[in-house]
């Protein structure tokens, strides 16, 4: 049999992912710039995070012209952050 796994897309949230995470839960979102550039995260590991419902992306238009993706927390990447970290409360 061949052909794609299935399964889960992630097996285990590494550092990088917990300190885009906690970013994310300290400011209420993040663009995809920090996310690739700052953090060190790629394209593919971001899609799956939000596969895995980690978090959510949108885009936000910026002073009328251009428009940036941005990320916020879903449900699962805030219960994962609240029982993995001190951040008890999230930035509205």
């Amino acid at each position: 049999m061949r052909g794609r796994k299935s399964g889960p897309l992630i097996k285990c949230i590494t550092g990088r992912d917990l300190e885009l995470m906690q970013g994310i839960a300290r400011t209420g979102i993040t663009s995809n710039f920090d996310a690739r550039q700052i953090i060190g995260l790629s394209e593919k590991r971001l899609k799956n995070l939000e596969k895995e419902s980690y978090i959510i992306s949108s885009g936000v238009v910026v002073k009328g012209i251009d428009t940036i993706k941005v990320y916020k927390l879903d449900e699962k990447g805030k219960s994962y952050i609240k029982t993995n970290s001190s951040i008890e409360s999230f930035y509205r």
